[in-house]
Order: C-alpha cells, then structure tokens, then sequence
C-alpha cells in the first residue's frame, strides 16, 4: 500500500526510473542489492563445486554498495551459470553491467584458452595484480613499495601546489597534521607498509616544513620521527603514521585475571562454571581503545618540562614552534652553527661587540635585558635570571599560583623572545636599527592586535586584572552543545501559524504560512513594512500592531483558543524565506504551487519532518 495526493493505492505503475539524490533511491538500491547478495549466494549453493578452491571458509563474493568481487571456479559451466545469472539480473533490476569497467584476474598458471574461454562467456578483460579495489591496490604476498606509489605522488603533487614561502612555520605545521597527514590513512589502516614507504612520506613532510620551496634547499634542523614524538614528550607534532595492536595483553578464563608476557606457553586454570570473555588488560574498563594500543606499543621519551607553556593554546603557534626549536639549539645562532662546524666571524647584532650566544641575545644583552625589564616591571615581577632562556620562562610562568597555561604571563614570555629574533634578523639582513624601544612597540602592538580580534580572554588575566591589555580581553567562549529542531505539525482539527521578519537596508518585510496538522498550506503571505526597526518588523509580521503589543495579545488570548511559543529560525525556515522575498510587491498564495521554489522545498522538509541542528548555551 502506497500513499498518493493524500489517498491509499494498492499498486502503481511506473513510467521512468528516479534520478540521482532522490530520497528513494537509497532503498531501491538496497532492495535490488540484496536480490543480487542472495541470488549469488543461492548460486553457489545449488552447486559447492563452484566455489573457489582453497583453504579456509568458502567466500562466493565480496561487496561493498555496487563494487563486487565474486570468486568461483574457471570451468565452462560455472562461467555460464554467472553469466545467465547476470542477465537476469539485468532483466528483473534494469540496471546495466559496465562491461568496460569490469574484469577478472587468473592465476599464472591457467592457459590462454581458458583465459579466452572466460573473456568470451562474460565479456570481460583480463587484468593483473596489483588491482585498485575500494581505492586499495590488492596484490598477491606481503606489500611492496610498488603498491603505494600512488599515495606517495599524491602527498609530493600536493606539496607541489602549496607556497612554502608565503606560509610560517605554524600554518605548515596545520597543513602537515591536518592535510597531509590525512591522506595516507585509508590506505595505511588497511595495508602494513613497508618501512620504506613511511620514510618516503616523512622526508616528503620533513622537507616541506624546514625548506623555504622545492628548490631552495634549507637546514633540517630536526629528523621528522624525532618531530613526531607528542609535544609533552620533546616532539614538535603529534603525527601517528600506523599501529601494530598487541594482542598478547588479554584477560581470560571464568573472571579470573591473567596476562600473557613473552612468547612462551602461560597455563590457564579452566572454570567450567564461570563465563569466558575476552578483556583488553591495558584499559580499566577492559574494553580495547586505539589509544592504549598506541601507548603501548610507541616509543618513549623523557618528558618536557615546559611543553605545557610552550605549546598553550593562547600563544600562535609559529611562536611555540620558533620557542621549541629555541629550547633544542634548532635556531641559526652564530654560535649553533660555529659548533655544527661552519667557520664564520662572530659578532652580535645588539651590541656589535661580543659574539651572538642564546644567553647574550635573549636574556643579558643589552637590548634584551632593557625588554625584559620594562615588562617584568608592568607585572611586579622583580628578579628574573640572567643566563638562561629556560629559567626566565619559568620564573614568569610561577610568579603567580594557579593560573591556567595560557595565562599572559605563559604567553608574553614567548611573544617577546619571538620579537626579539625578529628584530635581530632585521638588523643583519635587512640593515634596520636593533633596540629595545623598537621590540617593546611590536610586542605591544601584537597583543593588542590579538585583543582586537577576540583572542584574548578574561581567564588569561585572572590576578592582573589592571593589565593594560585586560580591557581588550573579552568574556570567553560560551560552550555550546547542538539540538535537534523540527517543525511540529499541530494537532488534529488545528492550524499552525509562522511567521518571520526580515530588515535590509532599513527596510522591513515579512512573510507566513499557516498550515493544517497534515503540514498542508492554507495560505502563506509576504508584505512590506517600509523602513521599520527589526523588533517593529517582527511584530506586524506576526499580524499585531508594535504600540500596545502585548495588551492587545492577552485581549486574543481571552477571546480564541490560542497559544504562542518561540521557534528557531532553522525550523521556521518557511516564514524566513517568504520573509526574505526583497524587492517584490505584497502577495498572497493561495496554493503551493504559488510559491517560490525555494519554499515549496522547506515546506516538503517540514512534512517530512526532516530535523535541523543548532547550536544552544549549555
């Protein structure tokens, strides 16, 4: 039984196929897929000596939406019950084989008369491992380099296309975790790669963040697995290539607690009475995660100790990247690269007379103690140490107790000692002036620059509040969680009215629809308001006049059995289009066809009663 213009028919006949996208096309697919899954099936049952000869279960076919891989003997019989099959599978479905994108694959050993035999009963071509399935190359035996060229050309083309000069350290570190990074997991969580493979791809990131472009070579200060340890740990990313899963941690036997350790044989005491499960020992709930598998089988390292204000979440992250390779000796210091072994004269940018160390540029030379004096003094902070980087953060990081890791005293450190390196390499590349004056300016004018836009927050201040960059702080971000909202048909016997203002430019309009509790239209209306105020707009929308709004609106209520609520504008998406039609003279529909395209969609929507989302305070 089917419903049509609102009538129950037992049968109809069609006269066209649905197009792409249409809502029914899903289950269509499904009904005619599953004909096809059980008429496979059906096949090889009705004769076991078709299926394919070898070890293990006997699988007919493999499927995934229209790809399929079936696997059967190569005799003549055979072939021609998977052909008639096919056809009438054509005949019942009307779909259509795509013989020019089909094939099948031998094995080396068969003959060329049975190879024509195949391509002569099925119309198909021969193919060769590797072949592409669901994206994957299949191939007979272990991976090879050969299998993922494909992805290797794809990550090098997509570099390629990418600026290296227009982008900071920070945006490369983006592109790297979140594009790059991204391509290769299909086909690393299907595939173990071989070694080679994940030394291609890191020499293929490794070169984009550190060289300047394809052709201009720079310093690879650090090799891309010591870069892919977590941040916490030294690292300067948090990129996981593929995991092994251990599966010699497990929990077996009657409730009882056992785990496997070594390669030798563990005896198991047999409850007969208890329940046997199977538990993942290295999670307190015991059920698996990818991230304890991952903690278990990774690498290690000793732990950072600053990484916490180094990586906070208020600092840009060119900054903690730049303060990272600070805390490393991955900076181009004259003295780093004396001791990397390249003869140059020594002389330092600040004072033009002692050679450039990390200590003399960034925390006692003379344009350096100058900066960090005038800010130490704007937060009362009296001594700070003169001879390390590392301590001078931490001193400005615990001058204060419990405040939160990207509090300003975790940031400024940062921000100053990044303008200080900028200031430095325009004095000895681009022959501009070196002094503090200069630094403290740009230092102030970036975080006014990141108050302007937001990015400061309150909590950042807590304990500083006479800051002169705490008024620029703004509330913070409310969290927000998502709700599902659908248009409500009303009850029986009952009608529901929306409606809708719009104000561009100064001038008002609104629109309605008012519908019956089957969803259909009664009549919708659209009507300018002239140059009105949204609050004005949004009254005479809804039929009331704006003086004595609310008088007027308990008057009804006395006299009609009526009431009103609030909707979100993303389930009165109706009331807001109609409301949206600028520029048109005062209409009223009195059918649906009458309306706009647009709306006739969101009506169909909310008959459907098709959910929306949006995002609340919590």
């Amino acid at each position: 039984m089917c419903e049509i213009g609102g009538s129950l028919h037992a049968r109809f006949k069609s006269t066209r196929g649905v197009r792409q996208r249409d809502p029914i096309s899903p289950g269509l697919f499904v009904l005619v897929a599953e004909y096809f899954g059980k008429g496979l099936y059906s096949l090889f049952q009705q004769g076991r000596h078709r299926f394919f000869q070898a070890g293990g279960i006997r699988v007919p076919y493999l499927a995934f939406a229209d790809d399929v891989i079936i696997f059967t003997r190569l005799s003549r019989e055979t072939l021609q019950a998977v052909s008639a099959f096919f056809k009438q599978y054509q005949q019942y479905s009307g779909q259509k084989i795509n013989v020019s994108k089909s094939g099948f694959v031998c094995s080396s050993g068969v003959l060329e008369t049975q190879v024509e035999l195949v391509s002569r009963i099925l119309g198909f071509q021969r193919q060769f491992f590797p072949l592409v399935y669901l994206g994957v190359p299949i191939s007979r035996g272990r991976s090879s380099t050969v299998d993922f060229d494909g992805i290797i050309a794809k990550v090098r083309a997509r570099v390629c296309h990418w600026s290296a000069k227009l982008l900071s350290m920070g945006g490369k570190l983006i592109l790297i975790k979140h594009v790059l990074n991204s391509m290769p997991l299909y086909l690393l969580q299907v595939l173990k790669p071989p070694k080679a493979v994940l030394v291609a791809l890191g020499r293929i990131f490794n070169s984009f963040l550190w060289d300047k472009s394809h052709d201009a070579k720079r310093t690879h200060w650090a090799s891309w697995e010591r870069l892919c340890f977590p941040t916490e740990e030294g690292g300067g990313s948090k990129t996981v290539w593929y995991m092994e899963t251990a599966n010699r941690y497990t929990r077996v036997g009657g409730g009882a607690d056992y785990m496997e350790s070594g390669t030798g044989n563990v005896e198991i005491p047999f409850d007969l009475d208890g329940h046997d499960q199977i538990l993942w020992a290295k999670s307190a709930t015991g059920f698996f995660s990818l991230t304890s598998a991952w903690e278990l089988c990774r690498q290690r390292r000793g732990g950072l100790s600053l990484a916490g204000m180094v990586w906070n979440r208020g600092t840009p992250l060119k900054f903690s990247f730049f303060a990272w390779r600070l805390m490393n000796n991955f900076v181009a210091l004259d003295s780093v690269l004396r001791r990397r072994g390249l003869p140059l004269v020594s002389w330092c940018s600040c004072c033009l007379a002692e050679a450039e160390t990390l200590p003399h540029l960034f925390v006692n030379g003379p344009v350096a103690r100058e900066v960090w004096g005038h800010f130490a003094g704007m937060f009362g902070i009296l001594h700070l140490p003169s001879d390390d980087i590392q301590l001078m953060w931490r001193e400005w990081a615990t001058s204060l107790t419990r405040i939160p890791a990207h509090h300003i005293r975790c940031v400024l450190p940062l921000v100053v000692t990044w303008f200080i390196w900028q200031g430095r390499n325009k004095a000895r590349f681009e022959g501009q002036a070196f002094s503090a004056q200069e630094v403290i300016v740009e230092v102030s004018n970036f975080l006014h620059d990141l108050g302007r836009a937001k990015k400061l927050d309150k909590a950042q201040f807590t304990g500083d509040q006479d800051c002169v960059w705490a008024r620029l702080a703004s509330g913070g971000t409310r969290k927000r969680r998502p709700v599902v909202v659908t248009w409500a048909k009303p009850p029986p016997l009952q009608y529901k009215l929306n409606t809708d203002a719009s104000v561009v430019n100064g001038r008002a309009s609104g629109g309605g629809v008012l519908r019956d509790s089957f969803g259909r239209v009664i009549v919708a209306f659209y009507k300018e308001f002239g140059e009105k105020g949204v609050l004005q707009a949004e009254a005479l929308a809804g039929g009331w006049l704006f003086c004595n709004v609310l008088r007027r609106i308990r008057r009804l209520l006395d006299q009609v059995a009526m009431s009103f609520t609030h909707i979100f504008r993303v389930a009165n998406m109706v009331a807001d289009r109609l409301a949206a039609l600028q520029g048109g003279p005062n209409q009223v529909f009195d059918s649906l066809q009458q309306l706009p395209r647009e709306v006739r969609g969101c009506i169909a929507m909310d008959t459907a009663q098709i959910p929306s989302y949006r995002l609340v305070p919590q």
